[in-house]
């Protein structure tokens, strides 16, 4: 079988798609409040999200939502760097 390339246009779309996901799953607070994640949590209250990556291009695996928001909206996340919330609150992305 032959490995096809995505064209730009998909790209965008599936980027698109990603972040359209993402945010059905968010209720944003008035004020500069948290980004409250409505959908699963894990036992320690850290949304979780099936991911593979900003534009699908890794495998898809259930991943803590506030590192995918980071990776989402601040362009990747360095590995061994950690996503601190500035409100502690575990929901917050």
């Amino acid at each position: 079988m032959a490995a096809t390339k995505k064209s730009k246009r998909n790209i965008e779309d599936d980027y698109s798609r990603t972040i359209a996901r993402f945010m059905e799953k968010v209720a944003i607070q008035h004020g500069g409040g948290c980004w409250e994640w409505l959908a699963g949590k894990d036992k320690d209250g850290y949304g979780s999200f099936q991911y593979g990556g900003p534009r699908g291009e890794q495998k898809f695996e259930k991943r803590r939502a506030h590192r995918v928001s980071f990776d989402l909206f601040c362009g990747g996340l360095p590995e061994g760097m950690l996503v601190c919330h500035r409100c502690d609150n575990p929901s917050c992305v």
